[in-house]
């Protein structure tokens, strides 16, 4: 049986001006987080469940509209299977990783984690598409380098990036797992830099929440990039 799950609800109100729900769901299985969720809720509350049911979500008064996968490395998959069964959102997988998420457990690189169920997707993205969920629209931005397929989910008309492993505070995602490129990785976090205001709140799928502008002033590698840009 899969570890119990720890649920972390992030209400994110302070960010989306208008938006009086709590928008962002983040799940933790171990030590990573797993899943990101989206659904509307009638009030912006915080509160934490070590066991994860349909019943213990309906309790935290959160719907929810779908489950946006960046990538499907197993410390960001771990808990679809049974989040997806328990409450049948449909999950969103990048198009390049769906044998990842058909398979978990073959790539998984180090022993002693696990087992996570697999899970077939209702919805594959490459990027390019928008989709409307949760009463936002989120454009899919293709943003490789960290894995093959990875995705960027940037919210339309709002300040906000759900970046996955690509950019985090002050650093990058690594790119020295099966399918990594460092060059390729740099390339994406061109393009969110270029497309993207400094004011932009950066969500990443580890450390902390942080803006395009400060990682464009602070991060070092970011920093880099821009040397070599010049």
């Amino acid at each position: 049986m899969p570890a119990p799950l720890a649920i972390r609800l992030r209400g994110v109100t302070k960010r989306f001006g208008e938006i009086t729900a709590v928008d962002a769901l983040d799940l933790d299985v171990e030590e990573g987080t797993c899943v990101g969720l989206l659904g509307p809720n009638g009030a912006g509350k915080s509160t934490t469940m070590k066991m994860l049911t349909a019943q213990a979500i309906a309790d935290a008064g959160v719907t929810l509209d779908a489950i946006l996968l960046t990538h499907t490395h197993f410390d960001h998959v771990g808990a679809v299977a049974p989040i997806a069964r328990a409450t049948g959102a449909p999950v969103y997988c990048p198009q390049l990783e769906v044998p990842v998420l058909q398979d978990v457990m073959a790539f998984v690189p180090w022993p002693g984690f696990g087992p996570y169920e697999s899970w077939d997707p209702e919805h594959t993205v490459a990027g390019g598409e928008s989709l409307e969920l949760a009463g936002l629209t989120f454009d899919v931005i293709f943003t490789p380098g960290h894995s093959p397929g990875h995705v960027t989910y940037a919210v339309r008309g709002e300040p906000a990036l759900f970046s996955g492993d690509v950019l985090f505070q002050d650093s990058v995602g690594r790119t020295d797992l099966p399918g990594g490129d460092g060059p390729t990785l740099m390339r994406s976090i061109a393009s969110l830099l270029e497309r993207f205001e400094d004011d932009t709140v950066v969500f990443p799928g580890h450390m902390g929440v942080t803006t395009l502008g400060r990682e464009r002033a602070s991060n070092p590698f970011v920093l880099q990039l821009a040397d070599l840009l010049r």
